[in-house]
């Protein structure tokens, strides 16, 4: 999936924007010879739609810096009204630009900017959401469209389709799409709606959605407004834009930010 090229490219970039990073957040670790070595380490609270990319950046992250992102994985407006009670994140990212301009209105999260665009997918038994309808399909899973952009995107695409009455009394709703995913995957739904990039991290066989039966899944990020490690916030969320990150995003089926 990911060609070596663009692994180093990207680690070359991730160490270029970290050369300034300095001061807060410092932690300090024994290594096994016994030496002190010191790093930053970040929350990332993320859209489970980019965890496959997520667990690649860390790990360049980690690996060429020393620094260190933990991510916390969920819906985004789940993670959004966990950012409103306090949640101690440094780094948000959601799929849907509506959750980001609400915490910014109230003051709690800053820097935010879009960096990609995802896509919905069709995953399991059905080839196409008319074949949804049929008598071999029972149970189809979709993230919930209250708190997760692509339940609410795969909702969108079924009404304009003109089937969500039909297979209503078939969807199983999960709390967001990775566990929409893990529904098809493990058999508990025959089918399900997810995020091109879920389905594009392995080799399991997806069909593409119409783009024009739901709006564009915008995918934006910012810093948490009382995050004690900004400036290590701030070079993660830079690389996030570079360049070669972009190529790593493309190969998961990530799009280009909306620009306006």
């Amino acid at each position: 999936m990911r060609t070596t090229r663009t692994r180093s490219l990207a680690a070359l970039a991730l160490a270029a924007l970290l050369l300034t990073v300095t001061g807060c957040g410092q932690k300090s670790a024994q290594t096994v010879t016994g030496k002190t070595v010191d790093y930053h380490m970040i929350t990332v609270a993320s859209a489970s739609s980019m965890k496959p990319v997520l667990e690649i950046i860390t790990e360049d992250f980690k690996e060429k810096t020393g620094d260190q992102a933990q991510l916390v994985l969920g819906s985004s407006g789940l993670l959004a009204r966990q950012i409103e009670n306090g949640a101690p994140f440094d780094v948000y990212i959601s799929a849907n630009r509506a959750y980001m301009d609400g915490l910014a209105e109230k003051d709690m999260v800053v820097e935010t900017v879009p960096y990609a665009t995802g896509a919905i997918v069709l995953i399991g038994r059905a080839t196409t959401l008319e074949g949804l309808k049929g008598p071999g399909i029972r149970k189809v899973a979709i993230a919930n469209p209250g708190s997760a952009p692509y339940g609410a995107a795969a909702q969108e695409a079924l009404e304009n389709a003109g089937i969500y009455k039909d297979i209503e009394g078939k969807l199983i709703v999960s709390e967001n799409v990775a566990q929409a995913y893990d529904f098809v995957k493990t058999g508990n739904a025959d089918a399900g709606i997810v995020a091109l990039s879920l389905a594009q991290s392995t080799e399991i066989k997806h069909f593409p959605i119409k783009q024009k039966l739901y709006a564009p899944i915008e995918q934006w990020v910012g810093i948490v407004e009382w995050s004690e490690t900004s400036p290590t916030a701030q070079a993660f969320i830079d690389y996030l834009q570079s360049e070669p990150v972009h190529a790593v995003l493309e190969e998961y089926g990530f799009g280009p930010a909306k620009v306006e």
